[in-house]
């Protein structure tokens, strides 16, 4: 029995805090995950901004949160 697997291509870019706020107000989901401490997060962050510090994010993780096909934005401080 052979095993298939199936791979998706993703690419990452950096963009303008204006490009992030179209994204968000356009038509398509995006899942924006802020990747500070909760601390840090819960000063100030980007309210549609879903909090996942950088060391508890995988894969999985971000999977269990995500609609098919939607793209996903990192936010962490810059």
């Amino acid at each position: 029995m052979s095993h298939q697997q199936t791979t998706t291509k993703s690419t990452a870019v950096s963009i303008s805090p204006d490009q992030l706020a179209s994204l968000l107000n356009g038509p398509d989901k995006l899942l924006l995950i802020d990747v500070r401490s909760p601390q840090e997060f819960g000063e100030a962050h980007i309210p549609a901004a879903l909090n996942i510090p950088l060391p508890d994010l995988t894969p999985e993780r971000i999977e269990a949160d995500r609609l098919p096909n939607q793209r996903l934005a990192v936010v962490c401080q810059g």
